[in-house]
């Protein structure tokens, strides 16, 4: 099962509701738009904190979503 989320005013994570919005894969897929530097520039802002979000169960989803993207060490 894929997550998807919103990013409101560049900081906010909250979970997609069917609004319209241009959509980012974060894994690379055939029908979308897949940008490397863009996910890695969202694993660093994570890392650094930089994000708000809605609640906390928002927060502890999304965490695990990165953690399936980050690679294994």
């Amino acid at each position: 099962m894929s997550c998807w989320f919103t990013v409101w005013d560049g900081t906010v994570i909250a979970p997609y509701n069917g609004q319209i919005a241009t959509s980012i894969a974060m894994r690379p897929y055939i029908d979308e738009l897949f940008n490397q530097d863009l996910q890695k520039q969202v694993i660093t802002m994570f890392d650094a904190r930089s994000f708000q979000y809605r609640d906390l169960a928002t927060f502890k989803r999304f965490q695990k979503e990165l953690q399936i993207l980050k690679p294994r060490k």
